[in-house]
């Protein structure tokens, strides 16, 4: 017999005790239920959260790797390139280039949004993140404009250096701005990165408050000289 007919049993025999104590039973099993199911759905929030912030954590050390790494090479050709025109040389504009796509991929972001990461994080932590990535983008878009302007203007002429120069011996301006652009795209990378470092740092307690990873840009590089001395 199941406990409801039970219960409407001991009704019917005016067996107010066991009716009580039979519907107790029912009423702690459903609870206890219930509480099962919350707990196992916690366990299954925690658990993709868990996973959405791994996922996030590995992409931003990528990123961090790859971009301190391109970085520190495009400080040396920029380095270089100056030294040469310091000894009076003509060199070709120094040039970095990416292999593969110019513009990261969303993909670590957009998955982890649709494991319902945004329920399970700090409200400021998931905006700074969304900013991050945002960012992200627009800076890559920036360094395809750059990249374009190296794969039509820079490398056909390669093989004849004298091309970059004008008659007194300067670099010609479209190509000092060129270069302009590369070194502006390797200081917002340098933001980027001590932006990813803050927020893998914030990963430790993904859903405490905690300080704010926002980017903050600003005249960080100044104009290659040939791009002033052309525009006076």
């Amino acid at each position: 017999m199941t406990g409801g007919r039970r219960i409407v049993s001991f009704m019917r025999q005016r067996d107010w005790p066991a009716a009580f104590f039979e519907l107790l039973i029912v009423a702690v099993g459903v609870l206890l239920g219930i509480e099962a199911s919350n707990w196992n759905e916690s366990r299954d929030a925690a658990r993709r959260s868990a996973l959405a912030a791994t996922v996030l954590r590995q992409d931003l050390q990528d990123g961090i790797r790859f971009e301190d790494e391109s970085g520190a090479e495009i400080d040396a050709g920029l380095a270089a390139f100056a030294a040469a025109r310091r000894r009076g040389e003509r060199p070709a504009p120094y040039f970095y280039r990416i292999a593969g796509s110019d513009t990261p991929p969303n993909t670590a972001w957009e998955s982890a949004l649709q494991t319902g990461l945004a329920n399970l994080i700090d409200p400021q932590l998931l905006f700074d993140l969304g900013f991050f990535y945002s960012e992200r983008q627009g800076i890559g878009l920036r360094y395809s404009h750059y990249a374009r302007f190296v794969e039509d203007q820079v490398l056909p002429w390669m093989d004849d250096p004298a091309h970059f120069y004008d008659a007194r011996g300067a670099l010609r301006p479209e190509y000092a701005a060129n270069m302009n652009r590369l070194r502006e795209w390797r200081n917002f990378i340098a933001v980027t990165v001590k932006t990813a470092r803050c927020l893998d740092a914030r990963f430790a307690r993904p859903s405490e408050p905690g300080p704010s990873c926002r980017a903050v840009y600003g005249a960080r590089f100044a104009p290659y000289p040939e791009a002033v001395q052309a525009a006076n």
